[in-house]
């Protein structure tokens, strides 16, 4: 195990500020990033909806706290490599913003899959065989948000000149394309931001820009108000365009309902995943399975042995 742990540990371009502690606990380095990384991400996250509330006046704030995290995050977790993703990324926007939308989203689809592949060859040909952390990961996160962001310009560019006589647009995109589909390119900011939210940036998931954007805002939280709630809660009996407007003047905590109970439910069960990683997984690893001692075992003492480190495996 003392050798995995080396050679992992000699390959790893992230920090490796917390090596003595790694040591002690017989966790690799990298792992032990990832999940301090994922842990800071979680309360920075409580601090962020509970500081910097989603209010128009926050909403450059939310934007650039989140990029800011984000890229502090990636660079604890993978060190220079974090380059890979800056590089990928501003070509990309200067793709989107030089290229006519007609064209853009074809130029970006192929150069983000052309510079994963050359990261993905590259690691082959001089890291064959290591399983540590590295930026391929967030790349591959990353390559699918930019070819999101590229195909959702198009499609609103598509939306704008695909009209009628009568000047209505035609039904050229699906619902799930109308939902997703971008007039105009982000500016910077939000570029940035979109890219490097530290929510997701080690190991996602893939959130559409829409998304994101409602989620920075507060609206993807927003109550669908009916008749009967607005007038409940605003004690009005007017009209119903009235009683959206004055439902929209209420305050933020009461149009958003309470995250507690899914957050909570969500940190049980990473808590429990990190438990058998942190408790089982060092001493357990799956190269064991392949060792003289091992294969010279008893039958249902591999079977045992192979499921549960492929068990611990996994709780990664």
């Amino acid at each position: 195990m003392d050798h995995y742990e080396g050679e992992y540990s000699s390959t790893y371009k992230g920090s490796h500020i917390f090596r003595s502690i790694t040591k002690y606990i017989g966790l690799p380095v990298d792992q032990f990033n990832f999940i301090l990384a994922q842990t800071v991400a979680l309360i920075l996250a409580i601090c962020f909806r509970r500081y910097l509330p989603p209010k128009p006046e926050n909403t450059i704030k939310r934007h650039l706290l989140s990029a800011f995290i984000g890229i502090a995050i990636a660079q604890f977790c993978f060190g220079q490599q974090v380059w890979h993703l800056i590089i990928q990324s501003s070509v990309s926007y200067l793709i989107l913003y030089m290229i006519k939308p007609k064209y853009s989203y074809l130029v970006v689809f192929v150069f983000c899959m052309l510079y994963l592949s050359f990261i993905h060859i590259y690691r082959i040909i001089f890291d064959y065989g290591n399983y540590t952390l590295d930026v391929s990961g967030a790349l591959m996160i990353n390559t699918q948000k930019l070819t999101a962001l590229a195909f959702s310009f198009y499609d609103g560019y598509r939306s704008t000149k695909r009209k009628t006589q009568d000047n209505n647009v035609e039904n050229i995109l699906n619902d799930d394309q109308k939902q997703q589909m971008l007039i105009k390119l982000p500016d910077p900011i939000e570029f940035l931001s979109y890219v490097f939210y530290f929510h997701g940036i080690c190991v996602g998931p893939l959130c559409f820009y829409k998304d994101y954007i409602d989620y920075v805002e507060g609206k993807n939280l927003l109550i669908i108000p009916t008749n009967q709630n607005i007038s409940q809660n605003s004690n009005s009996l007017s009209s119903t365009k009235d009683d959206e407007q004055q439902y929209r003047n209420l305050p933020l905590e009461q149009r958003q309902p309470s995250t507690f109970w899914p957050v909570f439910t969500k940190v049980l069960q990473a808590s429990f995943w990190a438990y058998i990683l942190l408790k089982f997984s060092g001493n357990n690893s799956i190269e064991y399975n392949i060792s003289d001692e091992m294969v010279n075992s008893p039958f249902f003492k591999r079977v045992r042995y192979l499921w549960f480190s492929l068990f611990c495996h996994r709780a990664k």
